[in-house]
């Protein structure tokens, strides 16, 4: 079974450092982040990613202990805003392109699996993301399509949809096509349909 990258942290502030020297390809504006702020784009990143199942007042006061540098929810708010989503899509592809030397079933095949979850989001009245659920209360979700590198123990891909407009086998199609491997674990309900989609595909 493959193991961490021994350096995984240092890696880690590698990718996000790139990703900060070339910040305007992953902002909404070549206007953002020009100015000289609390959080910048460094910081902004490495918290969203640190970020645990606290509450973001207390996220942000245990990431910032130094009250002089610490920032309102709302200013973190303002920066993460700025953010297109393909930053962390990003770095998830660094990640998984540092081992060249992928494990391979029988030295052969690349082995994925893909599966879907749902996340629920602070509720917002005037989100597209407003979804009833079976018990009749209203959340803000999201579901989460992802490809999983099995032998390798790595993430490939993923594709977000709001919960009401989920597609799981447009999604897994999608993933599909663009990563190309060997050999997929499906759910049972998914593979007539995805496979007679694949075969159509190919045939065109």
């Amino acid at each position: 079974m493959k193991s961490l990258h021994p350096n995984i942290l240092k890696l880690m502030d590698s990718i996000i450092n790139k990703i900060a020297d070339n910040i305007h390809d992953f902002s909404v504006s070549d206007q953002v982040f020009t100015r000289c702020r609390k959080l910048n784009s460094t910081d902004l990143i490495k918290l969203i990613l640190n970020m645990g199942a606290g509450s973001l007042n207390s996220e942000i006061f245990h990431a910032f202990p130094d009250m002089n540098s610490r920032m309102t929810a709302s200013a973190f708010e303002q920066q993460k805003a700025k953010l297109k989503p393909e930053c962390f899509k990003e770095i998830m592809s660094e990640l998984s392109q540092v081992n060249n030397t992928l494990q391979l079933l029988d030295n052969k095949y690349l082995v994925v699996a893909i599966d879907g979850s749902d996340f629920d989001q602070p509720f917002n009245p005037e989100s597209e993301n407003i979804f009833r659920g079976k018990d009749g209360r209203i959340y803000c979700q999201l579901h989460v399509n992802a490809l999983y590198d099995v032998l390798n123990k790595l993430y490939l891909d993923m594709v977000i949809q709001p919960r009401q407009k989920m597609d799981e086998r447009e999604a897994a199609l999608t993933m599909l096509c663009d990563q190309n491997p060997e050999l997929v674990l499906l759910k049972k309900l998914w593979l007539c349909r995805i496979m007679n989609t694949m075969l159509t595909y190919h045939a065109e």
